[in-house]
């Protein structure tokens, strides 16, 4: 008798070949992944400064916030600085500007500039 018997299954190279194929998708949906995160957490650090420097900058203008410079509350490595100058536009007195400028250790992360009218009240 002589009858072949054939095995049904997968041989060990086609095995191997598929582990590699799922293996290296897998790396790259894991990188893919791992960037978005970063982006992601960038994004959200961005927008917390933003939120943090218009909130200040808010502050200053209608006059709860006197000084000139400190750290964000619950920010420690944050830091900011406001700066004013005249606006120097013709025809116009009484207009300065007003530059909040928050930092990140060396980094300046964000600046925000806005014009305030400042009518100096003389006093008797």
């Amino acid at each position: 008798m002589n009858i072949k018997q054939r095995s049904i299954g997968f041989t060990l190279i086609e095995v191997i070949i598929a582990l590699a194929i799922a293996g290296s998708s897998l790396i790259l949906l894991l990188t893919a992944n791992q960037e978005s995160l970063r982006r992601s957490m960038r994004s959200r650090e961005r927008a917390s400064v933003e939120m943090l420097a218009e909130s200040k900058l808010a502050e200053i203008r209608c006059g709860a916030e006197q000084a000139s410079s400190g750290v964000f509350e619950g920010q420690p490595n944050l830091r900011w600085l406001v700066s004013t100058s005249d606006a120097e536009i013709e025809d116009i007195d009484h207009l300065e500007r007003l530059t909040l400028t928050v930092e990140d250790g060396s980094d300046v992360v964000k600046s925000l500039t806005m014009l305030r009218y400042h009518k100096k009240v003389l006093s008797k």
